[in-house]
């Protein structure tokens, strides 16, 4: 997975099997650090004003938050079963954070740094569609809609997209 900062000056990449994110500046096109994150490190998406770079660590169960001026982790924090991937909405918040085997969602404060809502997908598997040996509908891809009302969920083993916190009081969504 890949994230830039909003100015496009830099890129973050994760590294499942070191358990790390790369720092990249662009513009140089050279390598600015390798950060130790957790074991499994896949998902990265970067707070709307560059400050942070989340990445979900999958094997570990936890979210590292990285400075993105300093490169260095700032916070673990911990998630469900095999959390996969992160996005923000627009305001920068609040982050979702899907976790495939336990088959929730987590919503954070970023502020805070802590979870602060749980929501299960209401999504079933598809028969035969688990191919990743996931358990449950195994929600994997996030995208956060501009007007942040809107989460949408794509379920891996229900062969399905799941629109999430419609409605929900205080999501920040």
């Amino acid at each position: 997975m890949v994230a830039t900062t909003p100015d496009g000056r830099r890129a973050f990449v994760t590294n499942i099997r070191s358990g790390t994110v790369t720092a990249i500046d662009l513009e140089a096109r050279r390598v600015l650090a390798q950060v130790p994150t957790g074991a499994g490190a896949e998902g990265v998406a970067l707070r709307p004003d560059g400050r942070e770079v989340w990445v979900t660590n999958r094997a570990a169960n936890t979210v590292s938050v990285v400075d993105a001026a300093s490169l260095k982790v700032v916070a673990e924090l911990p998630s469900a079963d095999f959390p996969i991937r992160v996005a923000f909405n627009p305001d920068g918040s609040r982050a979702l954070v899907s976790n495939a085997k336990s088959g929730d969602l987590a919503l954070f404060d970023v502020g805070a740094r802590r979870e602060i809502k749980r929501l299960g997908g209401g999504v079933t598997s598809a028969a035969g569609s688990n191919m990743l040996g996931l358990a449950g509908s195994a929600p994997v891809g996030i995208l956060i809609d501009p007007s942040g009302s809107r989460a949408y969920v794509a379920y891996t083993a229900a062969d399905a997209i799941g629109v999430s916190f419609e409605g929900v009081p205080g999501s920040g969504m």
